[in-house]
């Protein structure tokens, strides 16, 4: 009996898991916009504003400097991608962009 309570336990968990997945914030748009910022729309309903520029001088992301490389950014795996890998997650994006008010 221990082994399949110690097995439910496990499928409840992982059950828990899989919510928490489907329920994540994802980006769902996003669009390359003057001075190295970002106008990101959020699974959630959230749009705003994401700035890179604090990101332009550390390591991979330097080649984001490049204007023309910058606007490829794409919304991939629920975060934001370019081409050769530097890619920021869904998390980062949320906690750091400036939330636009949507006119009521």
């Amino acid at each position: 009996m221990d082994g399949f309570v110690h097995r439910c336990n496990q499928v409840q968990l992982v059950h828990e898991l899989l919510k928490q997945v489907v329920n994540m914030t994802r980006v769902e748009a996003v669009e390359p916009i003057e001075n190295y910022q970002l106008k990101i729309r959020l699974s959630d309903g959230r749009h705003g504003i994401f700035d890179m520029k604090p990101y332009l001088d550390i390591g991979v992301f330097q080649e984001l400097k490049n204007p023309t490389y910058f606007r490829r950014v794409k919304a991939a795996y629920g975060g934001i991608v370019w081409p050769n890998e530097q890619d920021l997650s869904p998390e980062t994006i949320e906690y750091n962009m400036r939330q636009e008010v949507s006119p009521t």
